[in-house]
């Protein structure tokens, strides 16, 4: 991964995948050598642990997301843009501001508008907002980074299979002009800060990918709320990490580890943009750079290459493979209600290619209650799984046929009609299977919701169409 799933065990930072930070790009605007280009993406359109899709609202309004300027060298702020969205009649709007100075360095919400109310992307159309000399988009984009993710997991056995092929995420596409940024080459880095008892508390923050994490061990939660000024005491951590995993000498590990550290990109808008050297497009092979430098040269490449529906102009993400637009789940917050003919059905990950999932209620992927429904058709099998959070299902449709234990055994199957409410406690295994017709279920529980097969041979994620 790039700086996806940097929360515990490769979930998302406060447990809300709209506070996590994926990737950060800096380059030269197309055909605008006065102009710079930084994006900064969010959001993962599917999560790792737990497994399947996110919320299909963009951002969390409760948050600020910022892209932290340092003109001087010293890692520490000297402009930031901060983007905060607020709901609107047709769904999300943002508001950019600018600090500059001291007010730079610290975290609130104030800071000069550079535009507002520009309106959120859902669907396949890129919605721009252009407002003097700054250009502006955020929403739903096709995912840019590419990566072998399930090769690095599996002790950096490549295969070449692109983890993020038909992923989506969320961008915020920022064109400002380079006398903007000061004088001279500058440091880049962005981060995510969401609310926790009435306070702005860090969520996220980095630059350079994967950094936070292959390298940062013990010391993840502590680097994530950190700041670049002070990077310098994690030199020890990724000196150890490097050693472990590149069979790096000790001198040589704090000497690589320290060219690591700040975690800020550097970018020299009068140059043209390629990492490490300066900034990063969409197209830079950065985890082959990562590999080669965490392997110690040993692994040189994932061979996954860019992917091709970059575009050539602003916001030059491609449009994403998912058209959002109207898509969202009941919140708890106020009366609302979803007619049958608005349940939206989509494919989730963890299932058969055949069975469907629809949120109704809340966000599967973050803390707190969620509603979705289960749609399986005729003869489809769910084969023994667990759930780590308590379950509770009504039948809506069809006879739901639900078995326990760790091997699937058509005579321990119970049936049980429509209206039937059934009780899984978390961690329960259990197997499905549509006998006698398609069925729908409902299912209750206290997010995140996650699926473990007993088998992982039987996961669906773990095979390529």
């Amino acid at each position: 991964m790039s700086h996806h799933y940097s929360g515990p065990d490769y979930g998302f930072p406060h447990g809300d995948a709209r506070l996590d930070l994926t990737d950060v790009y800096a380059f030269p605007g197309s055909g605008k050598p006065d102009k710079s280009v930084l994006i900064m993406n969010v959001h993962p359109s599917a999560g790792v642990s737990p497994g399947g899709p996110t919320t299909a609202v963009p951002f969390a309004p409760d948050a600020l997301y910022e892209l932290n300027i340092d003109t001087n060298g010293d890692a520490v702020a000297d402009i930031a843009y901060r983007v905060r969205f607020s709901a609107s009649e047709e769904g999300q709007s943002a508001t950019v501001r600018r600090v500059d100075g001291q007010q730079a360095a610290g975290t609130g919400d104030d800071g000069q508008i550079v535009l507002e109310g520009a309106p959120v992307s859902t669907g396949l159309e890129a919605r721009v907002t252009d407002v003097g000399d700054y250009r502006f988009f955020a929403g739903w984009r096709s995912e840019p980074f590419f990566f072998d993710t399930q090769g690095a997991l599996n002790n950096l056995q490549f295969t070449g299979t692109d983890f993020f092929a038909n992923a989506d995420v969320c961008s915020i596409v920022l064109e400002v002009p380079n006398s903007a940024l000061g004088s001279g080459p500058i440091g880049l880095w962005a981060r995510t800060v969401g609310r926790r008892d009435g306070e702005w508390v860090q969520a996220d923050r980095g630059a350079r990918p994967s950094q936070s994490i292959f390298l940062t061990g013990s010391d993840k939660a502590a680097y994530l709320a950190g700041e670049p000024a002070s990077d310098a005491r994690f030199v020890p951590t990724f000196a150890h990490s490097l050693e472990h995993a590149g069979g790096y000498a000790p001198e040589d590990a704090s000497r690589v580890a320290r060219t690591l550290l700040p975690d800020v990109l550097p970018y020299d808008p009068t140059r043209p943009a390629s990492y490490p050297s300066s900034g990063r497009t969409l197209a830079d092979d950065v985890m082959d750079v990562f590999i080669s430098m965490l392997t110690n040269g040993k692994i040189t490449r994932d061979n996954v290459g860019p992917h091709n529906d970059l575009l050539a102009e602003f916001p030059y993400l491609g449009p994403p493979h998912e058209d959002r637009q109207g898509e969202y789940s009941l919140a708890l917050t106020a009366f609302g209600s979803i007619a049958p003919e608005g349940i939206e059905w989509k494919p989730f990950p963890a299932f058969p290619p055949s069975a469907r999932l629809a949120v109704v209620v809340g966000n599967p992927s973050a803390k707190g209650l969620y509603t979705v429904r289960v749609r399986v058709p005729n003869g489809v099998k769910l084969m023994p799984h667990r759930h780590p959070e308590d379950r509770v299902y009504t039948v809506i449709s069809g006879v739901f046929y639900i078995g326990v234990g760790d091997r699937f055994d058509a005579a321990k199957l119970q049936a049980y009609p429509p209206g039937s409410v059934v009780v899984l406690p978390g961690n329960t295994s259990h197997f499905h299977w549509a006998r006698s017709g398609e069925y729908v279920t409902q299912v209750s529980g206290i997010g995140p919701l996650g699926i473990d097969y007993v088998n992982p041979e039987d996961d669906p994620r773990h095979h390529s169409d």
